[in-house]
């Protein structure tokens, strides 16, 4: 639980605006597709998720073509591949 010390009047009404900012700016919401609020409310969502899959989908396509052992495309956007950084040096936890 999250408590904030109020000590004056105008404060809570601060604290209820910036929430509700960044409720509909910043926060991802899952069941609109992890867009926000202003996202879609102005209307740029459709773009937003569209671009996503076209993402998604050359990625697929690629490690497609990598696990058939076929060189992927090399350019100014694709490095040579590298060795894979191990998992264990990746988790903080030990």
């Amino acid at each position: 639980m999250n408590l904030i010390v109020l000590e004056t009047r105008g404060e809570p009404e601060a604290e209820i605006s910036r929430f509700v900012a960044w409720y509909n700016t910043e926060r991802y919401h899952e069941a609109l597709g992890n867009v926000t609020l202003d996202e879609v409310y102005y209307g740029r969502s459709e773009h937003i998720l569209n671009h996503r899959q076209e993402l998604k989908d050359k990625t697929l396509a690629r490690r497609r073509l990598q696990n058939k052992g076929v060189p992927g495309p090399k350019g100014p956007d694709r490095t040579e591949k590298t060795s894979p950084v191990p998992r264990a040096s990746l988790c903080h936890f030990r």
